[in-house]
């Protein structure tokens, strides 16, 4: 390596032969140690990698805009007991139709009917005790007030206690809080129960209405306005009319969205909808302002981590990438909605984002 190294040792080499020993051992000393030090290599260039980039932009307005929604009952509610105990009666299957007042269910109710005897004796006791000892205090016999009083608080007790007994008597039965249709049974017959564990899902299919999650930058209705319509899989050529009912004052802290309700108008023949149905909701154009149109990204900028949170590759100005977590909302053909960690006019790379590093350079692809 030495004659690649340092050439010109390579030559004092020759003459070596020619020294005395001692001297012939120091000069050579001296010429290893000079070719001791490696030659310095210039520093290699930033390596600036071709990609494809985009700018973030919105989606466009008016009827391209398509919210993924689901059809529920206006009125619901999750039956349940209040007391815990063993179902003995529950004939009402998915499907079957009940009308407000009508018994869905109902508890062995033995244990429930001995406590209201209990309660009612023991109200009784006090009742009459009290009496007595009123009608010797008014006497001016050896009774005091405080004695009297005592026997009135009782009283009161053991009238709370009757209320409680007839309570929970009463709450052995499930009726039906109004008219509708058993659309979920959770729980068979003959089985024993928790306080409050859902037995049965009560739904009026009478009135329907629909459920989307919107990006925070899309505007929201006026009360009572129409906003667009719904169209369901299958049935593209049926149409119902929607008007905005409510909406969510509070993002949803996973998804950065907020719910919005949307009355159904009356379905068009031939059309028939039931709770859980999913639908497309179409905005009316000029429902949703071009400035507050959702921002989108291919779907190929989106890069994913381990625990499913969602990323992009921001190019910076001086064409540097830096990872930036996004959240996501619905997808629309190859773009995916943004609904927060970008702003309009940013740079993403949207191609080969699995290859990129923290402040790696990039430059357009297009570009040479």
């Amino acid at each position: 390596m030495a004659d690649r190294r340092c050439p010109e040792a390579v030559a004092a080499l020759v003459d070596l032969s020619r020294l005395p020993g001692a001297w012939s051992c120091a000069v050579l000393l001296l010429l290893l140690t000079g070719c001791g030090k490696p030659e310095t290599s210039p520093v290699a260039a930033d390596i600036v990698r071709p990609a494809l980039i985009r700018e973030v932009g919105t989606a466009d307005n008016g009827a391209k805009l398509r919210f993924p929604g689901r059809v529920r009952a206006e009125r619901r509610a999750e039956l349940s007991f209040s007391v815990p105990g063993f179902v003995t009666e529950f004939a009402l299957n998915e499907g079957s139709r009940v009308k407000v007042g009508q018994i869905v269910a109902r508890l062995e109710d033995g244990v429930f009917k001995a406590q209201l005897n209990a309660a009612q004796s023991e109200f009784e006791r006090a009742k009459t005790d009290l009496e007595r000892y009123q009608r010797l205090w008014e006497s001016e016999l050896a009774v005091a007030r405080s004695e009297v009083d005592d026997r009135r608080a009782r009283l009161e007790v053991a009238r709370t206690q009757l209320a409680t007994a007839q309570q929970n008597l009463d709450d052995a039965v499930i009726r039906a809080p109004f008219d509708g249709v058993i659309t979920r049974r959770r729980l068979e017959a003959f089985a024993n129960v928790q306080a409050n564990q859902p037995i049965a899902d009560l739904q009026d299919l009478r009135a329907l209405e629909i459920v989307i999650n919107v990006p925070e930058r899309i505007v929201r209705n006026e009360y009572a306005q129409d906003v667009g319509q719904a169209v369901f899989e299958g049935q593209d050529a049926l149409s119902v009319p929607l008007r905005l009912k409510s909406y969510a004052a509070e993002a949803d802290p996973q998804t950065q969205t907020y719910e919005i309700v949307l009355a159904l108008g009356s379905p068009p023949g031939g059309l028939k909808l039931l709770p859980g149905m999913s639908a497309t909701v179409i905005p009316f154009a000029g429902t949703v302002k071009s400035s507050d149109a959702p921002l989108v990204v291919p779907l190929t900028a989106i890069a994913a981590d381990a625990t499913g949170d969602r990323s992009v590759w921001v190019v910076g100005a001086g064409g540097q990438v830096a990872r930036r977590t996004v959240r996501t909302a619905d997808v629309r053909g190859s773009d995916v909605v943004i609904t927060s960690g970008l702003q309009p006019g940013e740079r993403v790379v949207v191609a080969g984002v699995s290859a990129l590093r923290e402040d790696m350079k990039v430059r357009p692809l297009d570009e040479r």
